[in-house]
């Protein structure tokens, strides 16, 4: 087992995913220490919750899981788990404060602690802020929304659990790389048994889509598709869209919102309404093609 310390502990190479659980631990410890510095319990618990539920079960548990049934190096598996385990007993002492009977009991299964010793009596976790990295969490908070978006347009068209091949055109080369770095993740989790990744190629025949910031993620779905149900989702999501860019365009051309906003927030709503309309355009060629 490691000591609270885990960002001292590695012995192998890390991956992209990794990488990101990573920073996101010592992010919240980070944000722990904060919290607890200002009385704030109630903003803690809610913290630890969306970490483990949310970062370390819903996403690291199943990633591990591809990264091991990938992996034919014993060496490297081995050191794999070893980091995982120390990131699951250092959850568990951060959610001590506010868990303190169920976190002692797990404790000290993970190693057979001995009875005497108690999780009360360790070292807090101790943040490394040369491990928190922004940029990872903002790509992989990309990787998981598009994840998720899959997910919701399979479960619209009632096949969520089939697997099929897919296609993503990524809109430039740093998107596509990061694409590629979790390249089986992606297609183990949104069920594709074939999934190849491309820069602005074009949309094969037999496929439906779904467009998120200018990333398309064509599903080859073929005969398995209702297409009068899927013009209809379509149609759905250009007024959806529509709407959206109407709002945000009126909110540009508001004098007041201009002059009181600061420029990073309109950077930003410009952003945003150049990404929104680079998806209408594409959904509504999408739609085109099923009309032809």
């Amino acid at each position: 087992m490691m000591n609270s310390n885990i960002n001292e502990s590695i012995q192998f190479e890390l991956s992209f995913a990794d990488k990101w659980i990573l920073s996101r631990y010592n992010s919240t410890i980070e944000k722990i220490n904060e919290y607890l510095n200002d009385y704030k319990v109630t903003e803690y618990a809610k913290l630890i919750y969306d970490f483990i539920w949310r970062d370390f079960c819903d996403w690291y548990v199943e990633i591990l899981k591809v990264q091991l049934n990938q992996s034919s190096d014993n060496e490297y598996k081995k050191n794999l788990i070893n980091f995982a385990t120390s990131l699951y007993e250092c959850i568990m002492k951060i959610a001590h404060p506010i868990m303190p009977f169920i976190t002692e009991e797990i404790y000290h299964l993970i190693a057979e602690i001995p009875d005497v010793e108690s999780i009360s009596n360790t070292t807090f976790p101790i943040s490394d802020t040369s491990k928190i990295d922004l940029q990872t969490e903002i790509q992989f908070e990309l990787i998981q929304n598009i994840v998720e978006e899959v997910r919701k347009l399979k479960a619209s068209m009632n096949i969520p659990s089939l697997r099929i091949p897919a296609i993503i055109s990524a809109p430039d080369e740093l998107i596509y790389n990061t694409l590629s770095n979790v390249k089986s993740i992606i297609a183990s989790f949104c069920k594709f048994n074939e999934l190849n990744i491309g820069i602005n190629i074009s949309k094969p025949d037999g496929c439906t889509s779904v467009v998120y910031r200018g990333i398309e993620i064509n599903l080859v779905v073929k005969e398995n598709i209702d297409i009068g149900k899927e013009k209809q989702r379509l149609e759905k999501e250009i007024t959806r869209l529509e709407g959206n860019i109407r709002g945000c365009e009126s909110k540009l051309n508001n004098e007041k919102f201009m002059a009181g906003a600061s420029l990073e927030i309109i950077t930003k709503e410009k952003e945003k309404l150049a990404s929104m309309q680079e998806s209408l355009k594409k959904v509504k060629d999408n739609l085109l093609k099923l009309k032809d």
